[in-house]
């Protein structure tokens, strides 16, 4: 499984926050995205351990640890799900002036690569390409329209190193 962290901040000087949720006024929101069994995993038996309710934003792991989130994301969910949910109202935040993170967290194998679209983002089809491909295609022609220069950072973390995947749009 992958949780997946979404947070933003004000622009400098400014006593507002970013509304990147229609329902309330939130510096960070948490989503949560189980992803399908692998191929090897179904071969080898697995089963999965952890019961989605997306309609309830929660997760449950054998009986009774029940967990909730802003949002959670089941086995079946599109990369556009996870984008328009998650991500779409940060990039327009941030077009506006205001910083955003995106932070993608689980252990190895739990699907933070194909979300954040780190991987082989130039060698896939549109529809799986992961969040980092979809923020640029969506914020370049605002930024080309105002003439300004937009500055991100993608790191993909394995301590004790830190790669950098993109460095400046």
């Amino acid at each position: 499984m992958q949780v997946t962290g979404i947070a933003s901040s004000p622009r400098p000087g400014s006593a507002e926050r970013a509304s990147c949720d229609e329902q309330e006024d939130i510096s960070v929101r948490v989503a949560l995205r189980a992803r399908p069994l692998v191929r090897r995993e179904r071969l080898e038996g697995a089963k999965t351990c952890v019961e989605v309710d997306e309609a309830a934003g929660a997760v449950v792991f054998g009986s009774q640890r029940r967990f909730t989130f802003d949002h959670v994301f089941g086995p079946n969910s599109t990369q556009d799900q996870v984008y328009e949910t998650c991500v779409s109202d940060l990039v327009d935040a941030v077009v506006e002036g205001y910083n955003a993170t995106v932070l993608a967290y689980g252990p190895t194998g739990s699907g933070k690569t194909y979300t954040m679209g780190t991987g082989s983002a130039l060698h896939c089809m549109p529809e799986q390409q992961g969040i980092i491909p979809r923020v640029i295609r969506s914020a370049e022609p605002s930024v080309a329209a105002a003439r300004d220069v937009a500055c991100c950072s993608a790191q993909d973390a394995h301590p004790p190193q830190v790669h950098h995947s993109l460095h400046a749009v």
